[in-house]
């Protein structure tokens, strides 16, 4: 799937149609500019692999490449990690792609590392991923795509809507998601971040989430939420964080989540 994206991205945009069927992910989906991903609704299920975690046997200074695991038993070339302590959270936590292996543990990122983390702050790596990401993304589509989470399952690891969801946008300008359902997932449902523009988020379904539904922030505006079905999540239904601006909710029906709607 990934290659079909980055193909037609490379083309300079188009339609990617993704058959119904049960897909498993270790790394998230990533959306590309002028890309179009269309599912079946209700039967092209994108599956989020069992999480992981182990904690670093080195620490890791902002802006390093290379991690060293304590215990890299589950972790494979390709997969998505988070790197996290217990000085910090949200913006903190590195999200990024296990890209080389350089010793038995030891492997290099294809991001850098957003912060220090220490092995005297409990530092750890986790195998957590978003379903579809878009980063710095301009006009493309999500539809007809169903995420299905791991939470409540062994293994499960949660990530923060400020560096991933089931659906999670940061950067992006004139981004559609519509027509999908994320459910179970161990974070928010549907996360847009990072000053997102001209998001348009209508006619979803997220349900039975850890976290929050809906979670538009860090200055996302000119954005459009609608006709969506936020339920039984385990925090609010909607989360709207700071320097949200100029964003229209309408007819979202929101109900039956764990703290204030």
């Amino acid at each position: 799937m990934q290659a079909a994206v980055d193909y037609v991205a490379n083309l300079g945009g188009g339609t990617v149609e993704i058959a119904a069927g049960r897909y498993t992910l270790r790394h998230p989906l990533n959306l590309r500019s002028h890309v179009r991903v269309i599912g079946v609704p209700g039967k092209t299920v994108l599956v989020i692999a069992p999480g992981r975690k182990t904690r670093l046997a080195k620490d890791v200074a902002k802006g390093s490449t290379e991690i060293t695991l304590d215990d890299a038993a589950g972790f494979e070339l390709g997969d998505a990690v988070a790197l996290e302590d217990k000085a910090g959270h949200g913006f903190e936590v590195t999200a990024a792609t296990l890209v080389a292996k350089l010793g038995p543990k030891t492997f290099r990122l294809g991001q850098p590392a957003e912060s220090d983390y220490l092995i005297t702050r409990g530092a750890e790596a986790k195998h957590a991923i978003s379903g579809i990401a878009a980063i710095n993304v301009k006009n493309a589509a999500v539809i007809g795509v169903t995420i299905e989470g791991n939470h409540g399952t062994a293994g499960s690891e949660y990530l923060g809507g400020c560096r991933g969801a089931g659906i999670y946008l940061s950067g992006c300008d004139q981004v559609l998601v519509s027509h999908c359902v994320v459910r179970k997932y161990n974070g928010d449902a549907i996360s847009f971040q990072q000053q997102c523009t001209g998001v348009t988020v209508e006619h979803c379904l997220c349900e039975d989430n850890f976290n929050a539904g809906l979670h538009p922030g860090s200055g996302s505006r000119d954005c459009i939420v609608r006709k969506n079905m936020v339920r039984n999540n385990g925090y609010v239904g909607l989360f709207v964080c700071v320097g949200v601006r100029k964003v229209l909710f309408e007819d979202n029906n929101i109900a039956g989540n764990g703290g204030c709607g």
